[in-house]
């Protein structure tokens, strides 16, 4: 193999593009450049973060904020996601080895870690939840003054508070606390919230009007979102085994949470919308997003 050249096991390919998202770079790049701008300018960037992840059409809106304003200075992104497809194990990283990811805007450098358990590149291929934030940092790469470099671990379920330490103490170790603090390192924590109706096996309102079940699954996500915004883990992960929560990626989410407490990160809860938002129906059934951002 000539220098330069990549491997094609080397090598993520956006399997989702075409379908979650559009595979006409022009026609992505206008997609993301609308979500964008949509978007106020925080006055601060952007360092960690709680995203969602279902296609863009829907989740586009809740991920534009982030990638509005990140620090100048940022080199790497570390995407934490959970596994849809894959069972893999509790209260650990699973990873896997590229060289880069590609996306219609061109690819993205992928950078090495340590994190966990390596092998795990099937899984990593298959997983949309790493892949809806994709296109918003090739964009940025193709834009911006330099190129950011990205990363991704799936971790699905956590069982213990513990293991939320370890793991924050892991990343702190794996990637650098100065890199965390000084904003040269960003994580995103990949995570809709509640999907609720039967379809998702999670209807615990099912007696109450649709717009009544909506608001009572909104004071629920938000009363989670405020305590992860805040660095409440302890309660958040207490909150979430009470609710029987069906926030996909809470595990990512627990864990971004507790690593910007540590590092003293100021959390807020951006927004907060569900798929009826976008296309209104009269079913009770829907998906919830919340984005919550830490400068």
């Amino acid at each position: 193999m000539h220098w330069g050249e990549v491997s094609v096991h080397k090598v993520r390919h956006a399997g989702f593009a075409g379908s979650w998202y559009p595979d006409d770079a022009h026609d992505l790049e206008i997609f993301l450049a609308h979500a964008l701008s949509q978007v106020q300018k925080p006055t601060v960037p952007n360092r960690f973060a709680i995203l969602p992840h279902a296609g863009l059409a829907y989740s586009s809106r809740g991920i534009a904020p982030f990638f509005r304003h990140i620090p100048k200075q940022a080199e790497k992104l570390l995407i934490l996601a959970p596994s849809h497809y894959a069972n893999l194990p509790c209260d650990r990283f699973s990873t896997g080895d590229f060289a880069e990811y590609q996306t219609p805007l061109g690819p993205i450098p992928c950078f090495p870690t340590e994190l966990g358990m390596k092998g795990n590149e099937r899984a990593l291929e298959n997983e949309h939840a790493l892949e809806m934030v994709l296109p918003f940092l090739a964009l940025h790469n193709k834009q911006g003054e330099h190129r950011i470099s990205v990363s991704a671990a799936l971790i699905s379920q956590i069982l213990s508070k513990e293991a939320i330490d370890a793991l924050v103490s892991l990343l702190l170790i794996e990637l650098g606390e100065a890199d965390l603090k000084e904003g040269k390192t960003l994580i995103i924590a990949s995570s809709d919230f509640t999907h609720y109706g039967r379809r998702f096996g999670h209807a615990p309102y099912a007696t109450l009007a649709p717009r009544l079940q909506m608001e009572k699954v909104k004071e629920h996500d938000l009363a989670l979102s405020f305590l992860l915004a805040q660095g409440e883990v302890e309660k958040a992960f207490d909150f979430c085994t009470q609710h029987e929560s069906t926030v996909c990626g809470i595990a990512p989410a627990l864990i971004v949470s507790a690593l910007a407490r540590t590092l003293g990160s100021v959390g807020r809860v951006e927004q907060y919308y569900t798929s009826n938002d976008i296309y209104p129906s009269s079913e009770d059934e829907f998906v919830a997003y919340s984005t919550i951002l830490w400068s």
